[in-house]
């Protein structure tokens, strides 16, 4: 009985959390992000294979402009503020970066000034722009981002 209750207190939680973590994914910036292809794959310099990014013109729209995007800090200097870190469409356990989403699914974030890390939800604003070249960062990238407190 004990493990039945169990279960079903955890089910519970899950589904009181579920609405918080899903809001991320109905975001229609990262709707329309999502809409990214990949050409063919080629060799980079370092001897690794990458496809691509092909940017649709929806996607080319939005660079340069401000944009708002919710998500999670996926920390790059430890679970502290910091004005550098990368936010993902997806909470960390089922994000790009452990294999369970997409490089469309993320952004590099630079932000005006430090950010404190959290597990919640967050909303950004900045400038988006495409990272079409480089081989080392993400696709997306959201410049001088403020967090929008709500």
């Amino acid at each position: 009985m004990d493990k039945l209750f169990g279960t079903f207190a955890f089910v519970l939680i899950l589904l009181n959390l579920a609405p918080e973590k899903i809001k991320a994914q109905n975001d229609p910036n990262w709707i329309i992000l999502s809409q990214v292809m990949f050409g063919e794959e080629r060799e980079t310099d370092f001897g690794l294979k990458i496809a691509p990014p092909i940017f649709t013109e929806q996607i080319r729209e939005k660079t340069g402009k401000e944009i708002t995007l919710d998500g999670f800090i996926y920390p790059l200097e430890g679970a502290k503020a910091s004005k550098y870190f990368v936010l993902s469409m997806k909470p960390i356990a089922t994000c790009f970066f452990c294999g369970k989403a997409g490089p469309e699914t993320v952004v590099e974030v630079y932000a005006k000034k430090e950010i404190e890390y959290t597990e919640e939800r967050i909303t950004l604003k900045g400038k988006f722009m495409v990272n079409e070249f480089s081989t080392t960062g993400v696709i997306y990238i959201l410049d001088e981002a403020e967090i929008i407190e709500e």
